[in-house]
């Protein structure tokens, strides 16, 4: 058929049945035609979907259009099947856990209460239409349940146009949890493409569906608000003048898939209210805190606090060789080129079964090297000879001492440059951390150990600096000794690769031991190695201070079980971090008191304990000196024999009175932990990588129970352990790896002494309870010493102990790197009065930092301000925080520019700026809130949006991704002025405001100008000169619209003035139509008349 036919009627016509089917089929075709070419197919009104019972769901009376043009309707008494609108999803083809898809269909029934018969045949006489339900997510598919209304079907609702998505529902236990009608589709009217399309009057549609691409070259005005339930995708640069709101709801989302740029005229990116994120934070650039022009990864002017940190550890390393004779009880023995003080069970070169102590509180306890500046890197302190590479390593071309595990990198502290480590051996920054830093609280202590210089070959009862027996106690220099090994000097290791000690002798289930103690008094202040773990911890008075674990890769600050690469239990300040140190323990004291009662500067045996220049023994062995190894490659001491079991011991102790005071190893866990009065400082797990200050056993690299405050950083910390005691006491002048004595030093396994001390190997300890070292014999107001010092000519280089203030300082150059407070639990990178928990002189560099929820805080404060001065400073004012502004109002106040750049890696989300709001609280909340204002010139970006995909056909890009769902009043974007697109807008449906509330000077249109302005409407087709497609378009020409329909600058229309144009027309001619048709009636009705 060419051409439509509508059925015509006539007085005395006999009418067919195909007469009334062509009839309805008339008017049904053009009801289609109607619907499917003027409106968007999709739900017009209703069919909202609720949950009704705990395995119900209902869907509300309502109305749609699917693709053909067909309209779906649900009456209010329409049966769903059995309740009024109803669908039972108590079926078994569901999963009980799942979330499956409402749609709705288009169907049409013959019922059975309409049949009639016509002789043999069944006819009806009603069509009955109505809506199908298809649900799809199921296991299996069913069709026609529930009295043929629904079907189940598996898989995803297909995405084209055969269904009408009404709602997504979630199934919690087979019961309906949750119902999303956000993501129905939702029908609309169809605009032919326009040349220009100006929103400035009223659209009486609730949904306006623009289907394809609806390009506008010129601008969109939309002079009340423009809501986009879809995406909104702007091809080229979109600019937005004034203010700019996103988003009403707390959970309301602003999402930018590519970059935020600022237009600020500062050039950076301003943040005027509080600032919270809940994912990583990541800055390629500097970030400054008080500062504007930051020159450092992190510049803080001020101070930085944190609830929690994680880091690293280190180890001890042995002894070199000598030659003794074999004794009795708790006496001198050599075994095998290895020497053995209380013990003739030796497993390093020197053995000792008690601690060391240093009569002369000055002078360093050890020298790593015995001169130069280009040593090769070598053990310090080793967890036992068959882990060599478990503890701390010192390199002297770098001048970083490395906390290792397995050989690899946990705490790296760089003498020269005052840089720390933590995960990595070569820091740019004070303090770089590669991994998560997490604190609650910081507490610290750290030093280590220092080198003797040496003489030449024999023991004797002579001048000064001689060695001395006393009671089972050794002292060189001095005869009043206070632990095994007491030195009235400085230690120093030939071996410059060696371990300077040894922590455990093997195993590697060792119980915790003190590395080093504060005196035999207070064994818990100092370091003490974990075995079961990995730590060494830095306590105080018991409480840690910082826990590496050697392990884990992870330090802990105040908490001995750091769960991150850094965890701080407390505050952080910081411009800078570096570095940390430990110190030594004495050595328990033996029976007898017989060795040689010389004169000064001479060897004694007193009562078990031998004293090297010194009678008045404190310990198995009492140096009145230093002690020296000359082996640079063999490990200073050994914490035990052998095993992987053994208990728990200190390495270091203040004096035999204050045991409790230093560093104790405990082999369960592999730990070192520092302690002050039987108070954990700073734990170290070896095992586990993992850091405490003030706790034992930290879960994260580094864990802090305490207060951080940093303005500098340097730094790690280790110890000693002491030996376990043998039987007789003799010297020995031997062959190769024998004992020299050479004006007045102390040489085992060489000749070449620089140290008072000087051991060509590792030192043992094989008592694995007692501390390692002494630092002091006792009393409480000892002068500063030298703990570990690089060489004699370098004695400022490495770790020093303060008795005021019972701080232990790693130093470069005299310079403080990282000082450690026993007593106040402070630690300080950068400063040696630290008066935080974490106090940091530099910059802080990490991979990642916790506290209070997801990174580092600033600094607890009291009354209005945080630091004195100028512009550009930190300022805390009840409760608030203001960065170049001393009055803020909000929790962070930026008086200033924002910078944050973000890279991802792989097919990872990376965020430049994640801002999430919280809470249940009624009122107003803004994820994002930007303004930019200014003079009457130049351009103001309140939010700048940019996606780049770099040639990627492939890549979906948004430079603004706005998402809104679940109010009374949803908008993924909301703009109240002017919205100008000069790419392709996107959208399913548009809706402009229309309401009475907003409107004035009302009239109605008068039908002249109706019909005047729709004559002087000329359609025409064109191309956009930016479309390089060159698409055909059909529209108007602005310019050459009548004034009616005109813009102010004739360059866009508004769809709307064409719309009731148009409907002011039809109406017109409806009404010109329903008279005319009254007159045909009319004329019809006298042509039947007259016909009869």
């Amino acid at each position: 058929m060419k051409y439509i036919q509508r059925p015509n009627y006539f007085t005395s016509q006999f009418l067919l049945e195909k007469d009334f089917n062509d009839e309805q089929t008339y008017h049904r075709d053009m009801r289609l035609r109607h619907n499917s070419l003027l409106h968007e197919w999709g739900v017009v009104e209703g069919l909202k979907v609720t949950r009704a019972e705990p395995k119900k769901i209902a869907v509300s009376e309502g109305m749609a259009i699917d693709k053909y043009g067909r309209e779906i309707i649900l009456l209010p008494d329409c049966t769903v099947p059995d309740t009024i609108n109803t669908i039972n999803l108590d079926v078994d083809v569901l999963e009980p856990n799942t979330t499956i898809e409402i749609t709705v269909i288009y169907d049409e029934i013959k019922d059975d209460g309409d049949e009639v018969a016509v002789g043999n045949d069944k006819k009806y006489t009603r069509t009955s239409e109505r809506p199908k339900f298809v649900i799809y997510g199921s296991k299996t598919s069913k069709d026609n349940l529930q009295d043929g209304n629904v079907d189940f079907k598996t898989g995803f609702a297909p995405t084209d146009d055969n269904v009408i998505l009404l709602a997504q529902v979630t199934l919690d236990n087979g019961e309906v949890s949750a119902v999303d009608n956000s993501v129905r589709k939702l029908a609309g009217p169809k605009l032919s493409n326009l040349d220009n399309l100006e929103l400035d009057g009223t659209i009486s549609a609730e949904n306006l569906n623009l289907t394809g691409n609806s390009t506008i070259d010129g601008d969109l005005t939309v002079n009340g608000n423009l809501e986009v339930i879809g995406n909104v995708i702007a091809r080229d640069t979109e600019h937005i003048v004034g203010d700019v709101s996103l988003g009403d709801a707390d959970n309301h989302e602003v999402k930018v898939t590519g970059v935020i740029r600022s237009g600020h005229s500062s050039g950076a990116l301003r943040v005027d209210d509080g600032l919270h994120t809940t994912g990583a934070l990541t800055v390629d650039g500097n970030v400054g805190i008080g500062k504007n022009n930051p020159t450092e990864k992190l510049e803080v002017a001020g101070t930085v606090k944190a609830t929690r940190f994680e880091g690293d550890g280190s180890g001890l390393t042995g002894i070199g060789a000598g030659k003794w004779s074999d004794g009795g009880s708790n006496g001198i023995y050599y075994n095998n080129g290895n020497v053995g003080i209380g013990t003739n069970s030796t497993y390093a070169e020197l053995t000792v079964n008690g601690s060391i102590g240093f009569a002369n509180g000055t002078a360093p306890m050890m020298y790593i090297h015995q001169s130069g500046t280009s040593n090769a890197p070598r053990p310090i302190i080793a967890h036992s000879p068959r882990y060599r590479n478990w503890g701390v390593e010192y390199r002297d071309q770098e001048d970083i001492m490395v906390f290792q595990g397995s050989g690899q990198p946990v705490l790296s502290v760089g003498l020269r440059y005052k840089k720390v480590g933590i995960g990595i051996t070569n820091p740019t920054e004070k303090l770089e951390v590669d991994g998560t830093v997490k604190a609650t609280k910081f507490e610290g202590d750290g030093s280590g150990l220092t080198g003797i210089s040496a003489g030449g070959t024999k023991w004797s009862d002579g001048s000064n600096n001689s060695i001395y027996y006393n009671h089972g106690n050794v002292g060189i220099c001095t005869n009043r000794t206070y632990a095994e090994l007491t030195v009235n000097g400085s230690i120093g290791f030939a071996n410059g690769t060696a371990p300077m000690m040894y922590i455990h002798q093997s195993g590697k289930n060792n119980a915790p031991r003190p590395i080093i103690a504060h005196s035999p008094s207070h064994p818990n202040w100092g370091v003490e190695y974990r075995d079961h773990g990995d730590l060494m911890v830095f306590q105080g008075s018991g409480e840690p201070v910082l826990s590496v674990g050697l392990g884990s890769k992870k330090v802990g600050i105040g908490t001995n079980n750091p769960r991150q690469k850094l965890e701080v239990a407390g505050t952080v300040k910081a411009t800078r971090f570096e570095g940390d140190g430990s110190g030594l323990t004495g050595i328990r004291a033996g029976a007898e008191t017989k060795w040689s009662d010389g004169s000064n500067n001479s060897i004694y045996y007193n009562h078990g304990n031998v004293g090297i220049g010194t009678n008045s023994t404190y310990a198995e062995l009492t140096v009145n000196g230093s002690i020296g190894f000359a082996n640079g490659t063999a490990p200073m001491m050994y914490i035990h024999q052998s095993g992987t079991n053994n208990a728990s011991r200190p390495i270091i102790a203040h004096s035999p009175r204050y045991r409790n005071w230093g560093v104790e190893y405990r082999e369960h866990g592999d730990l070192m932990v520092f302690q002050g009065s039987g108070e954990p400082v700073l734990s170290v797990g070896l095992g586990y990588k993992k850091v405490g200050i003030g706790i034992t056993n930290p879960t994260e690299k580094l864990e802090v129970a305490g207060t951080v405050k940093a303005t500098r950083f340097v730094g790690d910390g280790s110890g000693l352990t002491g030996i376990r005691a043998g039987s007789e006491t003799k010297w020995y002048d031997g062959s190769n790896n024998s004992i020299y004595y050479n004006h007045g030093n102390v040489g085992i396994g060489t000749n070449s002494t620089y140290a008072e001390l000087t051991v060509n190997g590792s030192i043992g300890f094989a008592n694995g309870t007692a501390p390692m070292m002494y630092i002091h014999q006792s009393a409480r107001n000892n002068a500063s010493r030298p703990i570990i010092a690089h060489s004699p000519s370098h004695r400022n280089w490495g770790v020093e102990y303060r008795e005021h203030g019972d701080l232990i300082v790693f130093q470069g150059s005299g310079e403080p790197v990282l000082s450690v407070g026993l007593g106040s639990k402070k630690v300080g990178i950068g400063t040696n009065n630290p008066r935080q928990k974490l106090e940091v002189a530099g910059t802080v560099k990490a991979t990642r930092f916790e506290g209070d929820g997801s990174g580092l805080t600033g600094i607890s404060a009291g009354g209005t301000k945080w630091s004195d001065g100028g512009s550009n400073r930190i300022y805390y004012n009840a409760g608030n925080v203001g960065i170049g502004t001393n009055n803020p109002t909000q929790k962070l106040e930026v008086a200033g520019s924002v910078k944050a750049i973000a890279t991802n890696t792989g097919n990872r989300t990376a965020y430049g700026v994640q801002s999430v709001v919280g809470g249940n609280r009624n009122g107003t909340k803004f994820g994002l809130y930007a303004q930019a204002t200014g003079g009457t010139s130049g351009s103001r970006f309140g939010v700048y949006g940019r996606a780049d995909a770099h040639n990627n056909t492939s890549a979906i890009v948004y430079g603004v991704y706005g998402r809104a769902r679940g109010g009374k009043t949803s908008y993924a974007g909301y703009f109240d002025g002017n919205a100008n697109v000069t790419g392709h807008l996107t959208y399913r449906t548009i809706g402009q405001v229309s309401s009475r509330e907003l409107k004035e000077n009302i009239n109605t249109l008068a039908i002249e100008d109706a019909i005047e302005t729709l004559e002087g409407l000329n359609p025409v087709q064109f191309s956009y000169k930016k479309d390089h497609q060159k698409e055909t378009h059909i529209g108007f020409i602005a310019e050459d619209v009548p004034d009616l329909v005109a813009s102010h600058d004739r360059k866009t229309l508004s769809p709307m003035d064409i719309v009731a144009v148009l409907t002011k027309v039809v109406k017109e001619q409806n009404n010109t139509i329903s008279l005319l048709m009254e007159k045909v009636q009319t004329l019809e009705q006298k042509t039947q008349s007259s016909a009869f």
